[in-house]
């Protein structure tokens, strides 16, 4: 019986989607909206009665009774007694009380009674077509000397005929009692969770700006064109980066115009930098910061040490006492003091929840001691926790106990890293309430690893989008970091990639970019009578450029974090005459290959139209054109993968031309709506990533097209694809 009971199915985990999510909270705090938007389907769920009725024991052999003392809330709770296996418990069953395809929000409050320190478990028994399935719906450490508060969701999914379904509690040894009390299983409301996210979002990610025009005389200056546009965000974005920036122009020119902060994948984690030992080498991270200092991007050091046992040096392995400390001492001194300035948060000691290597070997004492030494070296650098399964699974109390015992020892913890390494599907509302409950610790929460491993890739979207909506709206979270993103060296493989090998985006990739666009602040309008334009915009850099016939002005600013409105004072300077149109060679385009195979199924050429004028100029006025040979094959399918500007600002075509040249007997015209804004005097449009097919798919050949050079893998001047303004060309040759 007993090894029947424990056939714990992965395939049906996958398939019933269960959700789970744990909290420590005090008494008396609430569910939740979810859970009191709809009635508890349990009977007798505080024992209020002063019986057990409704309850049975799990195995039919435990000792249920009612207690008055302790209890979670109320008069009463139940005691569990006499235990004679792990899995027995007390148990109610929920047979025809759940709706096929709903989910359901279950918490529960647990103590021990006769151990200091235990597990215990809510589980799901669910008999179907499918078989007997024990489902983990949340789980904690519970002491005996306070109340445990467990939390969980679970989607309903029975495959055929359903003849057992109950709700139980399990986990402490054989011999352990525990209490249990107000027990909540309540359908989930329907809750717009991304309309709730957005909300927090306008109000924590975006600062109140007022723009004050003047002249050279200090008046104020009505009906000036006002362009805002934002360069950079506030707010972290970024990715682990391997030493492949290094090597891959492609891999290099994404990241720098995709990310703001880096952490590094390997390559400053101690086997990486000292393989023998005394052989200590930071050459490849050197060059890897070398390349984040020159574009702008803040870099996470990951990791002083890793406590799991196999992700040490093969030299450390064996060594023991003073020799190890030796060693453990050394790399802190090492590595902190070099990258002292550079990295601004350290992962100190990394997975302390799924290693013990130096505590075993060590001492308790090293643990706080760890952290109380990088501080010393580096006061600056802000010190992290880093686990795993704190928010992708039930392991929220987990790690908030874990970190309450660090800094009961002393260890100077600045912030919480917590990774994020999903499988199947994101529930937004589960990670909420994770984030939440870690968040009761008062520090930063960084989601310092995420990733979504999952075949169909538009899951694989709506998962990035859940995990980042909900991270971005949540007032203790301070950055994102992505855990890779290219296909070609994600070490979860490509189904975890937003980028595909070919380095078109998939539909992860273009959900990232539409995120990063939503997020971006690009707005224009004129002032008032007094002068002044006011916008709401997301915290980060901005170039606001100002115009009024002659007069022209423009001026980088910061939109912070924090209370009241940002006061920007703007004042004109005449140019010296009316502004004359933008004459040929104040314009130009950029072009890269985003494919170097010239004989696949698709074309992808990605531009940037740059403006080295003093004007703005509306991309409405703008018509690009890339030219190309059909060779006798069917018609062409255009599409935009990514646009700064808005894929839905733009529409492309495909013309013959009148007169073919050997080169090009048509080209790909790329046109401009109004409401893709202007082109700001020393600004650019931005990246545009198009991807074009024929409509049977079948191969091109690019090798003998005019515009194609397989060799500009990153953004160059290309006089081979022309701009028109209104009609005129003003860039580039014709064939």
């Amino acid at each position: 019986m007993i090894a029947a009971r424990r056939r714990f199915s992965l395939a049906v985990v996958i398939v019933l989607l269960i959700t789970v999510a744990n909290g420590l909270i005090s008494g008396g705090q609430a569910w939740g909206q979810a859970a009191e938007a709809s009635a508890n389907l349990l009977d007798n769920p505080g024992f209020e009665s002063g019986t057990t009725s409704g309850w049975t024991g799990m195995a039919g052999t435990e000792a249920l009774s009612v207690v008055s003392s302790p209890v979670f809330e109320g008069s009463y709770s139940a005691l569990v007694a006499g235990r004679q296996d792990g899995w027995h418990g007390i148990a109610q069953s929920l047979l025809g009380k759940l709706t096929a395809g709903k989910t359901y929000d279950i918490s529960a409050s647990v103590r021990l009674k006769n151990a200091a320190s235990g597990r215990v478990m809510m589980t799901m028994q669910q008999s179907d077509g499918s078989g007997d399935n024990y489902l983990r719906v949340s789980e904690s450490p519970v002491t005996d000397s306070s109340w445990m508060t467990l939390r969980g969701s679970f989607l309903y999914k029975p495959s055929g005929t359903v003849t057992s379904l109950k709700l139980y509690f399990e986990g402490p040894e054989a011999g352990v009692d525990f209490y249990v009390d107000d027990v909540i299983v309540a359908e989930r409301a329907e809750i717009d969770w991304k309309a709730e996210a957005n909300a927090r979002i306008g109000q924590l990610r975006k600062g109140d700006v007022q723009i004050l025009v003047k002249d050279e005389q200090g008046r104020p200056v009505s009906g000036a064109n006002v362009e805002v546009k934002q360069t950079r965000h506030g707010f972290p974005f970024g990715s682990a980066m391997s030493s492949t920036v290094l090597s891959n122009s492609q891999y290099s020119d994404f990241f720098k115009e995709h990310f703001n902060w880096a952490v590094f994948e390997n390559e400053s984690k101690w086997y990486s930098n000292e393989t023998s030992k005394g052989n200590v080498n930071y050459s490849v991270a050197d060059r890897m910061m070398e390349f984040a200092e020159a574009n702008g991007i803040t870099v996470r050091g990951h990791t002083v040490h890793w406590e799991v046992e196999q992700y040490q040096p093969s030299w450390v392995k064996n060594l023991q006492g003073s020799e190890l400390r030796e060693a453990m001492d050394a790399r802190i001194t090492s590595v902190v003091n070099h990258f002292k300035g550079k990295f601004v948060h350290w992962d100190v000691n990394n997975e302390m929840m799924h290693g013990s290597f130096f505590k075993d070997r060590l001492g308790a004492s090293i643990w706080p001691y760890m952290y109380q030494r990088t501080k010393e070296l580096d006061p600056d650098a802000k010190l992290f926790v880093n686990d795993y399964n704190v928010i992708s699974e039930p392991g929220d109390n987990d790690y908030k106990l874990h970190i309450q015992e660090l800094l009961s020892q002393g260890a100077p913890i600045d912030g919480i890293g917590v990774q994020g390494h999903f499988g199947a599907t994101i529930d937004p509302i589960v990670v909420k309430q994770r984030l939440d409950n870690l968040a009761t610790l008062n520090l930063p929460i960084w989601i310092s690893e995420y990733d979504s491993t999952q075949p169909d890739e538009h899951i694989r979207a709506d998962n990035l989008e859940a995990l980042y909506r909900i991270a971005f709206s949540h007032p203790s979270v301070e950055g994102i970091m992505m855990w890779g993103f290219w296909a070609g060296n994600h070490w979860r493989g490509a189904d975890a990639a937003i980028v595909n090998m070919d380095w078109s985006l998939n539909a992860a990739g273009q959900r990232y970019m539409a995120l990063m666009e939503e997020w971006t602040t690009h707005q224009s309008g004129t002032t008032t009578d007094n002068g002044e334009y006011a916008f709401r915009g997301f915290h980060g850099t901005y170039d606001v450029t100002v115009t009024k016939g002659s007069f022209r002005a423009k001026k980088t600013f910061e939109v912070e974090p924090g209370s009241g409105v940002l006061s920007i004072d703007v004042q004109l300077g005449d140019t010296g005459g009316e502004p004359e149109p933008v004459p040929a060679g104040d314009l130009k385009v950029q072009y890269k290959a985003g494919d170097t195979n010239a004989g696949d199924n698709q074309l992808k050429p990605h531009f940037n139209i740059v403006n080295n004028g003093s004007a703005a100029i509306p991309l409405s006025e703008l018509t690009l054109r890339y030219y190309l040979t059909l060779d006798g094959g069917g018609s062409l399918v255009f599409n935009c993968d990514w646009a700064v500007v808005g894929c839905s600002n733009l529409s492309g075509k495909f013309v013959q031309l009148e007169n073919p040249a050997p080169s090009a007997d048509a080209y790909l015209e790329i046109s401009f709506k109004a409401s893709a804004g202007s082109l700001s005097p020393g600004g650019s449009s931005g990246e545009i990533q198009t991807r074009s097919h024929r409509s049977n798919w079948t191969n091109l050949d690019e090798s003998n097209d005019y515009s194609f050079d397989s060799m500009k893998t990153s953004f160059a001047d290309w006089e081979k694809v022309t701009l028109y303004r209104n009609g005129s060309l003003v860039w580039g040759n014709e064939p």
